[in-house]
């Protein structure tokens, strides 16, 4: 096969990876967040693409800069194609208010009432419900009736964009 080819499907061949790995580990009853299911995931995905990268650059004689910017290259583009499709299944957290909109344009020209759409979306519910999700997840900790982040990689994550947005906006 040639090498171009080779080294243009390696991010495809990574997102199958990604893909097919989520699919399998869904349906396991492991005792991970969904989250923590999708890191796993994104990272078999990316070792699927680094392994099959890394023997084509090494065979085709690049030089070890061309080498490594050609790898560094092709790593990003299956790291964002699997943030899209990380966020393709994410969009079900977002669902529920794609919903109480779409229940307010059905009733276009004239609006539901914010007091049915509260009737019908507690938000007491709603707050209990994602909370529940943050605990099963392994996100947030309850203890002594409190909640505590979870020091971990999603802690991690959000003091990582916590410094970008002080570092780059000066906030």
């Amino acid at each position: 096969m040639p090498v171009a080819l080779v080294l243009t499907l390696a991010p495809v061949f990574g997102l199958a990876v990604n893909i097919a790995v989520q699919f399998v580990i869904s349906r396991l009853p492991l005792a991970i967040g969904k989250v923590r299911r999708q890191f796993l995931s994104f990272g078999c995905g990316l070792a699927a693409t680094a392994l099959r990268l890394g023997p084509e650059l090494y065979s085709a004689g690049f030089t070890l800069p061309d080498a490594i910017g050609c790898f560094a290259l092709h790593l990003l583009a299956y790291a964002m194609a699997g943030f899209i499709f990380f966020n393709v299944i994410n969009l079900n957290i977002s669902s529920l208010r794609i919903r109480m909109l779409k229940e307010y344009l059905r009733e276009h020209p004239q609006p539901l009432p914010d007091r049915v759409l509260r009737e019908k979306y507690p938000a007491r519910a709603m707050l209990d419900a994602r909370l529940a999700r943050l605990v099963s997840g392994g996100q947030v900790i309850l203890r002594n009736g409190r909640y505590h982040i979870h020091p971990g990689l999603v802690a991690a994550i959000g003091h990582f964009f916590v410094f970008l947005q002080r570092f780059l906006l000066r906030k």
